[in-house]
């Protein structure tokens, strides 16, 4: 069963989500909020959800902004009456889009679709490559993950780099993660995800890449990676 929060400044769309959340068996609302910053005080304490059902234009922080302030696990999908926030809302790794008035057929193709995801293999098992679209139409690209040095996410696009060259796409840094094998790559920051097998030296907050990259190390990012590196590093008796 999947736990969420409700995070509206609308009541009448909070008892519509809630009475949504009560006849679906695979979830359980823990909290409802008129007030998001009461919402993320909750997430900050320790109460953490595994999907948040969240309204985008609200007063004191916006549902966009929130997203950014919260880390996974937690899944989002966003509720809304205005769909010209669409593009922000996938930019910031949501599950879903709904448009108000939202309708329980709707409502349950997204709880669908994040229960897909959940069922899905563990992260980049047995991944040796994967293929990417270009800007040319009906073409892509095969990228191997011995030859994929660096990720960077710039502007509204993850860049590749490869040793080949760099590559544009439209992918997520959520759905590249979701593909590069947990022990070979590292999201080191909120823009980079790393090789491990490029790496050339690590100093303080910084790891120096064999291109001359050198990348800064996110402080939200810093344990997950140094506790990688630490099982490697050989020490004298």
């Amino acid at each position: 069963m999947l736990t969420c929060f409700i995070i509206d400044d609308e009541i009448h769309a909070i008892r519509v989500l809630s009475e949504y959340v009560d006849d679906t068996p695979e979830l359980r609302a823990i909290g409802t909020f008129e007030n998001p910053l009461l919402a993320l005080e909750q997430i900050n304490a320790g109460v953490i959800p595994d999907l948040i059902f969240m309204d985008i234009n609200m007063p004191k922080l916006s549902g966009i902004q929130f997203a950014e302030l919260i880390k996974d696990p937690t899944a989002v999908i966003f509720t809304t009456a205005y769909p010209q926030y669409a593009f922000e809302a996938f930019e910031v790794f949501a599950i879903d889009f709904l448009l108000k008035p939202i309708s329980y057929d709707r409502f349950l193709k997204s709880i669908n679709k994040l229960l897909r995801i959940n069922r899905e293999p563990a992260q980049g098992e047995n991944v040796l490559d994967f293929y990417i679209q270009t800007g040319a139409k009906g073409k892509s690209i095969r990228v191997k993950l011995e030859d994929l040095i660096y990720a960077e996410r710039s502007h509204h696009y993850v860049h590749l780099h490869l040793k080949s060259g760099e590559y544009k796409t439209s992918l997520t840094m959520k759905n590249l993660e979701r593909t590069l094998p947990v022990d070979r790559f590292t999201r080191v920051h909120q823009s980079f995800i790393i090789n491990h097998s490029w790496i050339e030296s690590i100093e303080k907050n910084q790891v120096n890449l064999e291109n001359k990259m050198v990348v800064s190390i996110g402080e939200s990012y810093r344990d997950v990676f140094f506790n990688k590196i630490k099982s490697k590093i050989l020490r004298s008796s």
